[in-house]
């Protein structure tokens, strides 16, 4: 029993630990345009993610990439400006477009 409760504990730590590392890797160098998926949409809802105001299209890819956008972060409440990016999502291979900062 104790086995198995401290085996359950390290699984969510270890879990925690990968989806905090995507959460700090789009908080330091860009942020999603749109919502997000996952950890970083969930950190998003609750207001410690930052967004971004890029056009994208239903498949989550930009519409203008290059084009100027910002990155609101609301915890420091600061504004900074960026170009939008296209990529892919690094989990699913899907198009998605960030904001990244000049």
């Amino acid at each position: 029993m104790k086995r198995s409760v401290l085996f359950l504990i390290a699984i969510i730590v270890l879990l925690g630990a990968i989806g905090a590392t995507q959460a700090l890797a789009y908080h330091v160098y860009s942020a999603p345009c749109g919502q997000a998926t996952g950890l970083v949409g969930l950190l998003q809802t609750l207001h410690f993610a930052p967004t971004a105001n890029c056009d994208v299209v239903k498949t989550g890819a930009c519409l203008n990439p290059g084009a100027i956008c910002t990155i609101k972060n609301p915890v420091s409440g600061k504004v900074n400006a960026g170009k939008c990016v296209a990529g892919t999502a690094p989990n699913t291979g899907k198009p998605n477009c960030l904001c990244v900062p000049d």
